[in-house]
């Protein structure tokens, strides 16, 4: 991911994404000053880097009651912008662009993270499709210059290669990052 961290920023970088970074850092008592760089002005992928890898092996049961579902969301969050950049990565190497089928793909991410909230237990679904979905769909919808197009294409298509197993899932959009 840090071979394109601009591209993670330009598409998913917002500043209100660092604060609920920081909020479940917190929550989970394991913010410390080192990540501080990161969230104050630091590259957008190396703070969505270090939350992953900080909060991968928390143990929620150790977080306050109130504060889990937070925290592990935004853990699922991290995981998947991670993910995204990977994905971003991997497809310009092999020159994909993104294809005419955008609009279904977008409708499967969509579903698919409807019906994984119910049965999520936490905020991970919600924060995927506020700070991952709808920016792509903007990207996709909006004429936006073909990169970001490209980019957002590959991002819709690792998020749904997570619900592979979902009614509606076509083959063609299955993106294995490595």
């Amino acid at each position: 991911m840090f071979r394109i961290p601009d591209r993670v920023a330009d598409l998913f970088g917002d500043q209100r994404i660092l604060g609920e970074f920081e909020q479940a850092l917190k929550a989970a008592d394991c913010f410390h000053p080192g990540q501080r760089m990161y969230l104050d002005g630091g590259p957008f992928s190396g703070a969505v880097q270090v939350v992953y890898q900080t909060l991968e092996d928390v143990d929620l049961a150790k977080a306050p009651e109130a504060d889990r579902r937070m925290v592990a969301g935004v853990r699922t969050l991290a995981r998947q912008l991670k993910l995204s950049g990977y994905a971003m990565a991997q497809v310009r190497d092999a020159e994909e662009k993104a294809r005419g089928d955008w609009p279904e793909l977008l409708a499967f991410a969509r579903a698919a993270l409807n019906s994984w909230e119910t049965g999520a237990g936490h905020d991970g679904p919600t924060l995927c499709a506020q700070w991952i979905v709808d920016p792509c769909e903007y990207f996709l919808s909006s004429g936006s210059p073909g990169e970001d197009r490209d980019d957002s294409y590959a991002a819709l298509r690792q998020l749904a290669t997570h619900f592979s197993g979902y009614a509606g899932f076509r083959q063609e959009w299955t993106l294995r990052v490595k």
